[in-house]
């Protein structure tokens, strides 16, 4: 049994007249004490009002061996009515009822309730019938699912048509077919959508096949079978299985209940791992192979000579049964022969018909008919005389000559010649050379090389080389670059090489190796420091304010040259109106004192030599600004209000 799922339901004391607290069921012995030392203090009033302080509900799991599952618990209640009776029942109806007198707690079990998986956002309720007002009801659940499979795959007719006269298991002759259709009895899986949202709950059946017999069944995974090999069929119950292959292969066909036919679901997983469905039964099919008759008629000695193959006997080693040979006039020298067994037919007159029906062992049949005229069938290399006296040096299946047989009847026969002499251009395009067939290795086009080989028909085969030598590219990638370069090798360098390669493919398809000539020229930089009156110019730009700046030139190798101007603005007449600010110590370590014979206001920064601010504030009272957080180095100090710029050194 599964763990079974609680739901507990602690109530709280009705308020009691005049407006008393309510108190909590689980409170303190000190807590009850005191309540109870209340209620004896106003004996006057009765509390006998009908209340539900506790109900406990626990919903237990499905059982597999009936698929039931119990509802149990208990309610507490105080002052209940002296009549009628207490209920306790579910959202289903499913209820349990106790007449009076009634004791709390009370303890209930509402038993062999169906797990359908369907029910949701149920309740349980206990109420009494004499008391309306006096009830309580759970908080919402779900019934389990289901966990017991009802999935069967009923019965199933099996019909074949066609010549085979097998019943199972069934053996198709070439062009047979078997149907298998269900009665109507099969009964579906579950619907388990209320918890399975993601699937589509859509039943029916699918026909399987296998390499042998089914051995993983329900529950067990069907993918687990090492004989399953997929699905013959997603048409619903009913299937032609048809003998278009004839090759003599044998499959085992199984139907088998479906959960969701338009999401290929087959099965749903219950009680931890098992799968839900049905399968019917395994029909073994053997795909005969077609009967083939090799007809040598012989117009001159009126006979015809007959090999046969295929059907049952190309299966089992069974016989065919030779039957209806005509013309009446016709004698066939044997009625039973094997696969690829041989038979004659004499005594066919001139320009006559026969035929003849050929019958396997399990009833598949074939009839063949033909005309008694000879074909003379050659095969020869290069050229051949014939009969007729024409030499042919190509294959010909028109040409035909008349010859008279020993009882004086025409008899026109057709040659069929097939010429094996053949030639052939090897066309080949290589890289840089190629060694042929011959032996030889060339390494420039050639078209006229020979070799001479032997076909199949024992014929000379000539072999004419047509060949195209493309070249390989040999490249040198001359490149100039500052400070670093990414090559197409996807490797960075940062200093001058010539002896990297890399190999790509040309436009001939052959290789092209890239060797690298790469020389790395560096960038310069230059700082500057400088103070000038009024305004600065370098490189013909101007500056007229104190900053630090950056131009970007060309140096005499091609690469960037940058030029940091740390640049001190004075203006004329400013000098003398705030020389009397300065700053001490210099350098400094913890405290920068800021001293003038004026009121300094607004907001200072302090920036390094690079620009970067580091510092903005105002100018405390006592005139210090705290630097010890600051790094060493040097430092420049600016009022918002005074166009000058002090330095300092910071330790």
């Amino acid at each position: 049994m599964l763990p079974t799922s609680q739901l507990w339901f602690p109530f709280s004391y009705v308020s009691l007249l005049f407006g008393f607290k309510s108190v909590d069921l689980l409170q303190t012995f000190t807590t009850m004490k005191s309540f109870l030392l209340l209620l004896a203090l106003v004996p006057m009033f009765s509390f006998s009002q009908c209340f539900m302080n506790y109900f406990y509900v626990n919903v237990e799991s499905c059982d597999p061996v009936d698929n039931k599952f119990d509802i149990t618990g208990y309610v507490e209640f105080q002052f209940p009515p002296a009549t009628g009776q207490l209920i306790v029942e579910d959202c289903n109806g499913n209820q349990q009822v106790f007449n009076a007198p009634f004791t709390s707690p009370t303890n209930f079990a509402l038993t062999g309730i169906d797990s359908d998986g369907t029910t949701t956002g149920c309740t349980v309720t206990a109420y009494f019938t004499d008391d309306a007002t006096c009830s309580t009801t759970s908080g919402t659940f779900n019934y389990p699912n289901p966990c017991v499979c009802t999935a069967d795959a009923g019965t199933w007719t099996d019909t074949p048509s066609g010549s085979t006269t097998s019943t199972g298991p069934y053996k198709l002759c070439f062009g047979d077919e078997l149907t298998v259709s269900s009665n109507g009895d099969l009964t579906y899986p579950q619907d388990f959508s209320a918890t399975l949202t993601t699937i589509t709950y859509d039943p029916g059946a699918w026909l399987l096949v296998y390499s042998c017999p089914p051995t993983q069944l329900q529950p067990v995974d069907i993918n687990t079978d090492p004989c399953f090999m997929g699905i013959a069929s997603t048409i619903n119950g009913v299937w032609d299985i048809v003998n278009n292959v004839g090759d003599g292969s044998t499959y085992w066909y199984v139907p088998i209940t479906m959960y969701s036919m338009i999401d290929g679901i087959y099965a749903v997983s219950i009680n931890g791992g098992d799968w839900c469905y049905d399968m019917g039964p395994a029909y073994e099919v053997t795909f005969l192979e077609e009967i083939i008759a090799n007809e040598v008629p012989d117009p001159i000695a009126e006979t015809v000579t007959v090999t046969v193959s295929g059907g049952m006997p190309a299966y089992d080693a069974s016989d065919f049964t030779i039957s209806n040979v005509q013309p009446p006039t016709a004698v066939v020298s044997q009625t039973t022969i094997g696969n690829n067994g041989t038979f004659t037919i004499s005594n066919v007159p001139c320009a006559a018909n026969y035929s003849f029906t050929v019958t396997d062992a399990t009833g598949c049949t074939h009839t063949f008919s033909n005309a008694i005229t000879g074909t003379d069938v050659i095969s020869a290399c290069d050229s051949y005389t014939w009969i007729d006296g024409n030499t042919y040096t190509s294959s010909n299946n028109t040409a035909t000559y008349t010859l008279t047989n020993g009882a004086g009847c025409d008899s026109i026969v057709t040659l069929d010649l097939s010429i094996n002499s053949n030639t052939g251009v090897d066309t080949i395009f290589a890289c840089d050379s190629y060694t042929w067939i011959d032996g030889n290795t060339y390494t420039s086009n050639n078209n006229s090389a020979i070799y001479i080989l032997t076909n199949i028909a024992g014929c000379d085969s000539v072999v004419t080389l047509d060949l195209t030598i493309n070249t390989s590219d040999i490249v040198t990638d001359v490149i100039t670059a500052c400070d670093s370069l990414t090559w197409i090798d996807g490797i960075t360098y940062t200093s001058s090489n010539n002896t990297a390669t890399h190999t790509l493919t040309n436009s001939a398809g052959c290789d092209s190796i890239i060797t690298l000539d790469l020389t790395i020229n560096q960038s310069s930089s230059v700082s500057l420091i400088e103070t000038a009156i009024d305004s600065y110019v370098l490189n013909g730009q101007t500056f007229s304010q104190t900053g630090i700046y950056t131009q970007t030139l060309t140096n005499t190798v091609g690469c960037d040259s940058t030029i940091t101007l740390d640049l001190t603005v004075e203006y004329t007449g400013l000098e003398e109106q705030y020389s009397t600010i300065r700053v001490y110590p210099n350098p400094v370590h913890q405290d920068l004192h800021v001293v003038s014979d004026q009121i300094l206001e607004g907001r200072f920064s302090i920036y390094d030599i690079r620009g970067r601010l580091i510092v903005q504030d105002k100018l405390n009272s006592n005139g210090i600004i705290e630097v010890d957080a600051m790094t060493s180095g040097v430092y420049y100090l600016v009022f918002d209000a005074y166009p000058i710029r002090l330095r300092f050194m910071k330790e």
